[in-house]
């Protein structure tokens, strides 16, 4: 959840660029609250829309010592107009969206713990129930 936003510059309004900034809260006490500081900007080339966001810094957004600093953000998604994939006549709105941000997770002890544990309980269980019978493996997979 977004739960801070400035906009710390604003660039070609024709080209909607902007410069904001963004604290994001997750609803676990493990993972600390988020900050971004984003370069954002909307176009149009021909009918396809398209959004282009990047991490940068800023002189206007100094580090804050109270949330994470996320300075590996890339994200871009370009929306258009297809066929509906059922014929019913009507337009539908195709959007493909690339993103990528560094996560860091938390890597103390106690979280990894939990994971691991939350793991073990979960999958081997599975494993030992679920095991194939050789009659129901295909012959290829039977033979190592």
């Amino acid at each position: 959840m977004i739960t801070h936003h400035d906009v710390l510059e604003h660039g070609d309004f024709a080209q909607r660029q902007q410069v904001v900034r963004w604290v994001r809260r997750f609803p676990f006490s493990f993972i600390s609250d988020r900050e971004y500081i984003i370069a954002k900007r909307l176009f149009r080339e021909g009918q396809d829309m398209y959004g282009i966001t990047k991490s940068i810094d800023h002189a206007r957004a100094p580090p804050a010592g109270d949330v994470v600093r996320m300075d590996v953000f890339y994200s871009m998604w370009r929306s258009r107009t297809v066929p509906c994939p059922w014929n019913s006549g009507q337009p539908a709105c195709e959007t493909v969206l690339l993103h990528h941000e560094q996560a860091r997770a938390a890597r103390h002890a106690g979280f990894c713990g939990a994971c691991a544990r939350m793991l073990h309980a979960h999958v081997r269980p599975r494993r030992h129930s679920r095991r194939p019978s050789p009659r129901a493996l295909p012959r290829c997979a039977a033979r190592r």
